[in-house]
């Protein structure tokens, strides 16, 4: 799960580009895109991931070659949650907080991340 987080990162080349952008419509256009990028795996993954235990970490350095640098860490563990951090070397940071609650209701199961 932790390592899907920073798959995410797929797209980072639109917060690079956001980074860089004088205007600000312009700007909000790449974020939203990147925001939206991350369902493009989503189709792919339909099974449960795993759950993480409490204190482990996902760390992903690419600032030499991609330019950025990436840490997950499992901060609860039940019900499961997730923090997220990322710094790039064109002036961004990311960070996100992950938590999901589901609930089975009988006939299906409820998600609400």
């Amino acid at each position: 799960m932790l390592q899907r987080l920073t798959e995410d990162l797929e797209y980072h080349e639109l917060l690079d580009r956001a980074s860089k952008c004088e205007n600000a419509l312009e700007q909000l256009c790449y974020v939203a895109a990147f925001t939206v990028s991350s369902y493009s795996t989503t189709v792919y993954r339909t099974g449960k991931p795993f759950n993480p235990l409490l204190g482990e970490t996902f760390e992903l350095d690419r600032l030499e070659d991609e330019g950025f640098r990436s840490i997950c860490e499992q901060v609860s563990h039940h019900p499961p949650a997730a923090a997220h951090h990322v710094d790039s070397k064109y002036g961004w940071t990311l960070r996100q907080e992950i938590a999901i609650a589901s609930k089975f209701r009988g006939k299906y199961l409820s998600i609400m991340p």
